[in-house]
């Protein structure tokens, strides 16, 4: 456990780090033309033309396929990550079919069906980018935004929540609460700018859709819990409990466990 601060700081340090390095080399490959000859290329795609520029066709392509593959790989973290999530949910109770959701398959032990469901609803929302680039935008700034504001609640609960913080091994000490207010400042900042459209008066094929994808998520979050006799408002207890606390009887724990469960599957 000792090696895990260290992993989570030196990570995003390092891509710092690698990510200045090649923006630096790819401005000094930019060359002198101009730059909208750069960004509007019949390429489509501002760093591929920068690719082709400096290496010419057969060299775009081995590098923009080494792009491509990094890619692959880190949508198959996300969609990992992503199938954590929802059976985490899912076993919560907090998620509609949650009763399938939360099964593991019997044979390989996993959430098989968590992971199909959320490759499911990955597929349906990546056919958003057929309806063109104004969709594709919204869709990535969606992303980063939703991210921002799951982090902001955790940030606001962790500094307004009012319970007692017990520190572990690793712990920022006196610097954490101004660290964690800025990161607060910061990520308001990023989430206000990615919302906003790129150029002031927008017509409808360059406004920036991203307020309503997330508005809108975010009201069918809140229609599905507060929806009459089956929302969540009306059944949800919070996180079941993995741990047994060490006052409570194993047949208290059975007895919780069931009652919870009980109430999950009425809805």
């Amino acid at each position: 456990m000792a090696g895990v601060p260290f992993a989570t700081i030196s990570s995003p340090a390092a891509a710092v780090v690698l990510g200045f390095v090649v923006n630096v080399a790819l401005a000094f490959c930019m060359g002198t033309a101009d730059l909208n000859g750069i960004v509007n290329n019949e390429i489509g795609q501002p760093l591929a033309t920068i690719l082709f520029n400096s290496f010419g066709k057969r060299g775009t392509l081995a590098v923009w396929s080494i792009t491509i593959l990094v890619q692959f790989f880190m949508g198959v973290t996300g969609l990992t990550a992503g199938a954590r999530l929802t059976w985490a949910f899912s076993r919560d109770g907090a998620l509609p079919l949650s009763r399938y959701l939360s099964r593991l398959n019997p044979i390989t032990k996993t959430p098989l069906y968590a992971a199909l469901y959320t490759a499911s609803i990955s597929l349906a929302v990546g056919f958003l980018v057929f309806a063109g680039p104004v969709a594709t935008s919204a869709l990535f700034s969606s992303t980063l935004v939703g991210q921002y504001i799951s982090l902001t609640i955790v940030f606001l609960a962790r500094f307004f929540g009012g319970e007692p913080w017990v520190s572990g091994p690793f712990s920022l000490g006196k610097f954490c609460k101004p660290i964690g207010f800025t990161s607060i400042l910061f990520m308001i900042l990023v989430m206000v700018i990615l919302i906003f459209p790129s150029n002031p008066n927008p017509s409808a094929s360059t406004m920036n859709y991203t307020v309503l994808v997330i508005g809108g998520w975010i009201g069918m979050c809140l229609c599905y819990y507060y929806l009459p006799v089956y929302g969540g408002v009306h059944w949800f207890r919070g996180p079941v409990a993995n741990i047994t606390p060490a006052d409570e009887t194993s047949d208290m724990a059975s007895l919780r466990k069931s009652s919870v469960e009980e109430d999950r599957m009425k809805y």
